[in-house]
């Protein structure tokens, strides 16, 4: 679901500004962390990533709870 349609299209690029990339390479379980050199957030973007995490959950969480599915479901 495109997070535009939760009306967090705006807040989502910052947030993809503020917080490093994780993939997994090869058949490694384990994740690599991409980081920028100099990474360290301060307070204010920690809290903004913190809100955006808690802000899209609850978004989630109300569009689930009101789901209706299909009648043949």
């Amino acid at each position: 679901m495109p997070l535009k349609v939760l009306g967090v299209d705006f807040h989502h690029q910052r947030f993809t500004q503020l917080t490093p990339s994780v993939g997994y390479y090869g058949n490694s379980p384990e994740p690599r962390f991409s980081l920028e050199t100099g990474y360290a957030p301060n307070q204010d973007e920690f809290e903004f990533r913190r809100q955006f995490v808690i802000t899209v959950a609850l978004r989630l969480t109300e569009i689930n709870a009101r789901a209706v599915p299909p009648s043949w479901k």
